[in-house]
């Protein structure tokens, strides 16, 4: 953590509770549980220190947790209020709350959609609406946020602290420029220009 934020490179804790090897959220075609009880995780001992040490952001997991002591047993950790609610109330995390991306398969079956762009319109609503900050997908989850505000099914305020909160992580990790190896950049570009001639007998810039 000391050596990212000395480069000014912005993290995230991830997947909060656990991914606890459950499955793949990505690629498995189906809901992903975790069964055993909660209090296996040991959630305040493992995450404690690191929101004391001003951690900026975290990623939910997409598992259902089902176990005994489950804030909630229903509904992927990235969709739940309840799960949000621990981050925030019990643990006192104040910073970025992150979705893993909606375009996991798992979501497409807890959702019962058809299609993953479906899927990830009703992923990105529900988080939201469970609190998160930012939903890690594309075009489609900000046409649905913005829908759900100019439906009133999110309220603006929150909208507003999740932008202060955006705004707060940036200012504290501007954009990251590396160095920049000229020579490596020259090589990359003539290998490019290569490759292209190859494939279509053409040069870049004849184009």
């Amino acid at each position: 953590m000391e050596g990212l934020q000395s480069v000014g490179i912005g993290y995230c804790a991830k997947h909060f509770p656990t991914l606890a090897n459950t499955g793949n959220t990505d690629f498995d075609d189906k809901i992903i549980e975790f069964k055993m009880p909660i209090e296996q995780l040991h959630i305040a001992e493992r995450y404690t220190p690191l929101i004391a040490h001003n951690l900026p952001a975290i990623m939910m997991s997409h598992v259902v947790f089902t176990g005994s002591c489950s804030p909630d047993t229903t509904n992927p950790a990235s969709l739940s209020k309840d799960w949000i609610n621990m981050l925030r109330n019990d643990l006192g995390f104040q910073g970025l709350i992150i979705t893993d991306g909606v375009g996991a398969l798992s979501l497409k079956a807890f959702t019962h959609s058809n299609t993953i762009r479906e899927s990830m319109a009703k992923a990105t609503l529900q988080a939201y609406k469970a609190g998160v900050d930012l939903v890690l997908g594309g075009a489609e989850t900000y046409q649905t946020l913005r829908n759900a505000v100019l439906r009133c099914e999110i309220p603006i305020e929150q909208v507003r602290a999740s932008a202060k909160r955006i705004k707060a992580f940036h200012e504290r990790f501007p954009t990251f420029k590396p160095s920049i190896n000229q020579d490596l950049k020259a090589q990359l570009e003539t290998e490019a220009k290569s490759l292209y001639k190859d494939i279509t007998g053409q040069n870049i810039q004849d184009n």
